[in-house]
């Protein structure tokens, strides 16, 4: 929890510390790709451990002074091992054994975003992102493998800032938090939704 906490407090920072000496924005796209790191919440969550393995494309298209359209495409592999136990797999069947969750997730969204006025260095923004989410959990133990698939809608609100090394140029760096909710339900693993909190850190092109 207090690394989470520490996360948090590190992305609001960054994102108001550019909140004065504004101007407008002075871009009409953006393309970005980078790092995604998830932490899986919720009691009833198929895996436990944070999700480092992760990526993230984005393409944005600015609509006026302020606002943005575009699109998402994420990719997140999480993993927890379970020591030894009995797993009960039905009615008539327990194993005893160690055990390997997997749950491999890939979501899409559309997104909207609110830029609030740059310093040029800094352009903190605002966004909701809504799509789909197709995942993959999968259970390993001894020599038997399960494995499901399924799809689920996603809802997801972002706060986050670009970060222009120069602020005359078109090259930086997005850093982003966001809460990821979609309704991924999956009996056989007992799974009922999905929600993860994401941070991501990336390359941004402006033009």
């Amino acid at each position: 929890m207090k690394i989470i906490n520490r996360y948090i407090i590190s992305a609001v920072l960054v994102l108001f510390v550019g909140l004065n000496q504004c101007k407008a924005q002075s871009f009409d796209q953006l393309m970005t790709f980078g790092w995604d790191v998830n932490i899986p919440m919720g009691s009833d969550k198929f895996v436990d451990d944070v999700s480092h393995a992760g990526a993230k494309f984005e393409f944005r298209k600015m609509i006026d002074e302020h606002m943005s359209l575009g699109f998402d495409l994420s990719w997140n592999s999480y993993y927890t091992y379970l020591p030894t136990q009995t797993f009960h797999l039905n009615a008539s069947t327990d194993a005893t054994t160690d055990a390997f969750k997997y749950l491999y997730t890939l979501p899409m969204a559309v997104t909207a975003d609110w830029y609030f006025d740059s310093n040029g260095h800094f352009i903190p923004y605002v966004g909701l992102g809504m799509g789909a989410v197709y995942s993959q959990p999968k259970l390993y133990f001894n020599i038997y493998e399960l494995n499901e698939e399924n799809w689920g809608f996603l809802v997801r609100p972002e706060v986050g800032t670009i970060f222009k090394f120069d602020p005359a140029g078109d090259v930086g760096l997005m850093l982003g938090a966001r809460y990821s909710i979609s309704t991924n339900e999956e009996p056989a693993f007992r799974i009922s939704d999905l929600k993860a909190l994401g941070f991501n850190l990336g390359f941004v092109w402006l033009y």
